[in-house]
């Protein structure tokens, strides 16, 4: 079995890479949600044909659980877990956010979001904070002086995730100077010839964007390569949706991948439910996942897969023990709701069988 050999490296101890994660944060409520009279919803797919026929004109949501969240703060987590040495710049201005064991610096108010939780997936509305929206580098640079922090060292850690564009309009011109950075301090243009830090790239949620904004995100991921080794992490949506953008003619997510590699000279990875696929320079990566019995958590899968990936690529791993790692994180969060140590990602794997992930 393929994991045989990351048991072998879980019980020999992973490495500690040094890890930088920005920029969101938010406060997530989770609700039950049902229509008319006590009736329970099975999908977001199901309650929006409910909407489309006309059926039902409101839904209610009963919120049972309030927990921290982001993208940034998810993944952050899940590095920590796995023991890498974690700097969290997020929107953080709120006591749920509190007590993190790890170097925090807030930019300000976090995002609410209202998780629909459905019997099948869930479905997310969020209230971007007016942080969020007015968010520039020049906020990131305030922040991390007044926390008396190395901004250039942070944005060349070992391994740095950009995530959730969506929420950050100011991103599209933060990317420059962060890109410009990266290359004179620890990247492509450093003097001393040291490889450029992998950047995991995560734009959230852009099912629906229209064109523009999506020539504008592709634009922003060939800005961040001239300074970063660009990681592209997507689901099939969304790996569907920008390689269209990227010039794709068909459907298929890997073509899709491959589409979105070529157009900004970087690597491009497809977290799904069964499997794994990285491409890169031509090449095709490609692994079957851990089958999960019963799944526990249905959001918060991809920033674990995210964490893990950076960790091994900061470590300098190669593809298949890197999507190994990816897919065992994932695998564990998604069927226990937490994330797992080295110990338990070890005990994880004892036995465990493969999804039946079909050739891409």
């Amino acid at each position: 079995m393929p994991y045989d050999r990351l048991r072998e490296r879980l019980d020999d101890g992973l490495p500690s890479p040094t890890l930088t994660a920005l920029p969101d944060g938010s406060v997530d409520r989770y609700c039950d949600v049902q229509v008319g009279i006590g009736a329970d919803v099975a999908s977001a797919p199901d309650l929006g044909e409910l909407i489309a026929a006309g059926t039902v004109g409101s839904v209610h949501a009963q919120e049972h659980t309030e927990r921290a969240g982001g993208q940034a703060v998810n993944l952050a987590d899940g590095a920590h877990a796995l023991g890498a040495d974690v700097t969290l710049y997020g929107l953080l201005d709120h006591p749920i956010h509190d007590g993190y064991p790890y170097e925090t610096v807030s930019m300000g108010e976090p995002i609410e979001i209202l998780v629909l939780e459905f019997e099948e997936d869930a479905f997310f509305v969020a209230n971007d904070s007016e942080d969020s929206q007015e968010w520039t580098f020049a906020t990131l640079a305030e922040a991390a002086e007044a926390a008396g922090r190395d901004l250039d060292a942070d944005l060349t850690a070992d391994g740095v995730a950009l995530v959730n564009w969506v929420s950050f309009p100011g991103l599209a011109d933060a990317v420059g100077e962060m890109a410009e950075r990266a290359a004179v301090t620890g990247g492509d243009g450093d003097t001393d010839g040291a490889d450029p830090t992998p950047l995991l790239f995560d734009a959230g949620d852009v099912g629906g964007s229209d064109p523009d904004s999506l020539d504008a995100l592709l634009d922003g991921m060939r800005t961040l390569s001239e300074g970063y080794d660009l990681l592209f992490s997507a689901n099939e949506t969304e790996a569907r949706v920008l390689g269209e953008a990227a010039g794709c003619d068909g459907d298929d997510p890997v073509d899709c991948l491959r589409a979105v590699a070529e157009s900004t000279d970087g690597a491009a990875v497809l977290h799904a439910k069964k499997g794994a696929v990285a491409v890169e320079d031509g090449e095709t990566y490609r692994l079957a996942a851990p089958k999960i019995e019963e799944p526990d958590r249905p959001t918060g899968g991809g920033d674990t897969f995210g964490a893990a990936l950076l960790h091994a690529r900061a470590a300098g791993w190669e593809w298949e023990p890197s999507l190994e790692l990816a897919n065992a994180a994932t695998s564990y969060y998604v069927e226990y709701g937490e994330h797992a140590g080295v110990d338990e990602l070890s005990e994880h794997l004892v036995g465990a069988e493969l999804a039946d992930f079909e050739q891409c």
